[in-house]
């Protein structure tokens, strides 16, 4: 025996099917929501819709509520369609165009991937090439209007940016190298001045002792 009538009543619906289908199938409709494609969406609803016996404005309005919030936002720039099949045909063309915007940034960033991977590449390839350059890669480069330090577009080797940056940077490492030098002549006179000093101290030291032993 059955403990409750809840049960009793899903185990005759197995048995016989439900024994209010009009009244489960518009709970079903209050409750249904687009989970992949519009397409699979509506075919659901509408095995649904058939037993509910709801009219087309209810239909309708269940129909929307049921949709992706990202279709729903793009309605509010159209007149809302007052049937299910208006309101489908336009959810279908909102999926399209979210699609292929997705589809277009895809590409873009997968272009962009690949532009910024080559262009490492070809940077990676170029350094240190100045003044390397066959005959055929300078009239390449004069061709193309391309840097003959790094390769580039859109100026000379005279102005190439990272010229003028490996040069500061080769200014700032001689900085320390000439300081160092300085500092190395301004010791070295002291040096050779004490020992200048030492000197004509022994000299001093060694006529005192003369002195000495002849007096």
């Amino acid at each position: 025996m059955l403990d409750n009538f809840e049960e009793l009543v899903e185990k005759a619906t197995e048995l016989w099917g439900p024994i209010n289908e009009k009244q489960t199938a518009q709970k079903k409709l209050e409750r249904i929501t687009q989970k992949t494609s519009i397409s699979a969406y509506h075919s659901e609803f509408t095995a649904i819709a058939i037993k509910s016996e709801y009219n087309e404005p209810a239909l309708n309005r269940f129909f929307y509520k049921g949709l992706k919030e990202s279709i729903k936002n793009l309605f509010v720039n159209i007149q809302r369609p007052q049937t299910v099949a208006g309101t489908l045909a336009a959810a279908l063309e909102f999926e399209t165009r979210i699609l292929e915007q997705a589809e277009d940034r895809r590409q873009s960033d997968s272009k962009t991937m690949v532009s910024r991977s080559e262009t490492s590449k070809h940077l990676r390839r170029e350094v240190g090439k100045v003044g390397k350059l066959s005959e055929e890669e300078q009239r390449k480069h004069t061709q193309e209007g391309r840097c003959f330090n790094c390769s580039l577009i859109g100026h000379l080797f005279r102005a190439c940016p990272r010229k003028t940056a490996q040069s500061k940077i080769g200014q700032t490492q001689t900085v320390p190298d000439e300081q160092e030098n300085v500092k190395k002549r301004a010791t070295k006179p002291r040096k050779e001045s004490k020992k200048k000093d030492d000197s004509s101290a022994k000299i001093k030291s060694s006529r005192i002792e003369e002195d000495f032993l002849e007096a």
